[in-house]
């Protein structure tokens, strides 16, 4: 996992393959983005907005939707020259919370065209991009009925 460079969080598939079931685990920080694309990523900047809203009934359902810019460099081959693009990603879903902030499970149902152009070339499937949070440093024993109750 290359966005696991800190080796700070515990990663029930820290070393399985992207095919694997536990390395669809994530953490939302860094970024806040719920489906795996190399689309954004960037060593230099990146920047995004991230915004999660409860539904207008009670239901352990939420919305999502997260936009981010960064910039990427491309080098073309034949000349060898260096050009910078910036790059605008988008997404937005749905979030099924088991225990809020700690066991959620990501639907994304709408994303940039960039990112579905590369879903679409890597023959990505919808399935795939379903991502699962589980963070156990956020599972207190003292506050897990609340937490369970939101």
């Amino acid at each position: 996992m290359s966005y696991d460079y800190g080796y700070d969080r515990l990663y029930l598939g820290r070393n399985s393959p992207r095919t694997n079931f536990l390395s669809k685990q994530i953490f939302t920080d860094q970024g806040g983005f719920k489906i795996y694309t190399p689309i954004g990523n960037n060593a230099k900047w990146v920047g995004s907005i991230n915004i999660t809203a409860d539904c207008p009934i009670p239901l352990p359902f939420r919305f999502f939707i997260n936009a981010g810019i960064s910039e990427t460099y491309q080098i073309q081959v034949a000349t060898g020259n260096i050009t910078s693009k910036t790059n605008f990603v988008n997404e937005a879903g749905i979030t099924f919370a088991l225990i809020k902030d700690v066991a959620e499970v990501y639907f994304p149902l709408i994303a940039s065209k960039n990112i579905i152009n590369y879903f679409e070339s890597h023959d990505n499937k919808f399935a795939e991009r379903i991502r699962f949070k589980f963070d156990i440093s956020k599972l207190n024993p003292l506050l897990l009925r609340k937490q369970i109750s939101n």
